[in-house]
């Protein structure tokens, strides 16, 4: 799941899509993908976004539907 959100992104962003953010639900396989590119919701160690695969310097940002 990771490696295909990743991909996506990386395809969409050649084509000259700029992706900042992914938005999911929070099905089992969507909370382990967060987990797998460091995702946290927790208050102590908030983290809501992975770097980008093309550009280090940008951040995309995951937003839940729940």
């Amino acid at each position: 799941m990771n490696y295909l959100m990743l991909k996506a992104i990386s395809l969409l962003e050649n084509i000259g899509i700029i992706i900042d953010g992914v938005v999911c639900d929070k099905a089992t396989t969507n909370r382990r993908m967060w987990k797998e590119i460091g995702i946290n919701g927790s208050k102590q160690n908030l983290k809501n976004y992975f770097e980008h695969p093309i550009e280090p310097n940008r951040k995309v940002y995951v937003f839940s539907v729940y």
